[in-house]
C-alpha cells in the first residue's frame, strides 16, 4: 500500500510517495486547470498503487480560507474518483523546512519544481511520523 503526499498550491502542486515509512519527493505538475491537475492526481495515485493520500492544509486565517476550501474540494474529488482514503496533514512552513533539508543535504538551492515536491515529501513524512 503506498501513500501519496500532496503540496498543494494556485501554480503549481507538490507531489511525494512512500511505500511505508519513508516519503520522498516525486514530482511536481503545474496547476493549470481543476480538472488537468486532478486526471493527474489520479493517473499518479493509480500508476502507483496508492491507497492513501495526504494533502497538507495550512493554517486557518483569512488569507487563506479560499485555498484551503480549495483543498478540501480537492481532496474529495481526489477520494471519490481514485477510490483512496484522504487525509488533510496540518502544515507550516513546508516550503521552508524542505528548502532548508535541502542545504543541510548539500543539495544546494534547487529550483523551485523541487522544493514543491519536497514540501510534499514533509507533509508526508509528518503523517506517516504521526501513524
Amino acid at each position: 500500500m503506498a501513500f501519496l503526499g500532496i503540496d498543494y498550491g494556485l501554480k503549481r502542486v507538490g507531489i511525494a510517495l512512500s511505500e511505508g515509512t519513508i516519503a520522498a519527493p516525486l514530482t511536481t505538475i503545474q496547476n493549470r486547470t481543476p480538472q488537468e491537475t486532478v486526471n493527474q492526481i489520479v493517473a499518479l495515485c493509480r500508476s502507483n498503487n496508492v491507497a492513501t493520500v495526504v494533502i497538507g492544509m495550512p493554517e486557518k486565517s483569512k488569507a487563506t480560507e479560499t485555498n484551503r476550501e480549495a483543498i478540501i474540494e480537492l481532496g474529495k474529488i481526489i477520494e471519490k474518483i481514485a477510490e483512496v482514503m484522504v487525509f488533510f496533514e496540518p502544515e507550516v512552513l513546508t516550503t521552508k523546512t524542505a528548502q532548508q533539508k535541502l542545504r543541510d543535504s548539500g543539495a544546494g538551492r534547487l529550483r523551485r519544481r523541487k522544493d514543491d515536491a519536497a514540501a510534499a515529501a514533509v507533509i508526508l513524512q509528518s503523517y506517516l511520523d504521526g501513524k
